[in-house]
C-alpha cells in the first residue's frame, strides 16, 4: 500500500480540500468568487465528490473521482499501485473516447479534463445521463427473458454505432 500523506489518519475532509485547491490553481488567471464541493459518495470501485466553481460571470461543475481498484477500499488517504494504474488507464480511456468517438453518435461519454496523479483523481466536467451498462444489463434481462415487447431506446442507439 502506498500512503498518500505522511499521516495515516488525514480526514477525509483535508483530503477533498487538498484536491479542490490543486485543481483550481488551473484557474490561476480566472478570478473565482466561490467554490461549493458536495459530499462524498463511494460507489462500488470509486469514491466521488461534485465539485461548484462559480466565476465572475458564470459558474462549472465538475466531478471528482478516487478510482479503486478493490471494493472494500474505503481508507481515503491510501491508495494502492493498483488504484493508481486503474485511475490512469480510466483517465487516458476517456481521453481516447473523446478524441475518437464520432459526435454523430447517439452515445456521448464524460469529457475528462484532467487526471491529479498525487491523488489519484479523475477530473470530468459534470454530466446528466443515464449509466449505459445498466441500461444494456436491463435489456438483457428484459430480452432473456422475452418480456421486451417494443424495441427499447437503447437498442435503437446500439443500432446506430
Amino acid at each position: 500500500m502506498l500512503y498518500l500523506f505522511k499521516k495515516k489518519n488525514i480526514t477525509e475532509e483535508k483530503f477533498k480540500d487538498d484536491i479542490i485547491n490543486s485543481f483550481l490553481d488551473f484557474f490561476i488567471k480566472i478570478k473565482i468568487k466561490n467554490h461549493m464541493s458536495s459530499k462524498w459518495i463511494r460507489n462500488d470501485f470509486s469514491s466521488i465528490f461534485k465539485l461548484k466553481i462559480i466565476f465572475e460571470k458564470n459558474s462549472s461543475e465538475y466531478f471528482i473521482k478516487i478510482p479503486r481498484a478493490q471494493i472494500n477500499n474505503d481508507k481515503i488517504n491510501i491508495i494502492s499501485k493498483d488504484d493508481r494504474n486503474m485511475g490512469k488507464n480510466e483517465y487516458n480511456s476517456l481521453c481516447f473516447l473523446k478524441k475518437n468517438w464520432s459526435k454523430y453518435n447517439y452515445i456521448e461519454f464524460v469529457k475528462p479534463l484532467t487526471y491529479l496523479e498525487k491523488y489519484n483523481a479523475v477530473i470530468t466536467q459534470s454530466f446528466n445521463g443515464n449509466d449505459f451498462f445498466l441500461d444494456i444489463r436491463k435489456e438483457d434481462i428484459l430480452n432473456r427473458f422475452n418480456l421486451n415487447k417494443s424495441k427499447s431506446d437503447i437498442n435503437l442507439k446500439l443500432k446506430n454505432i
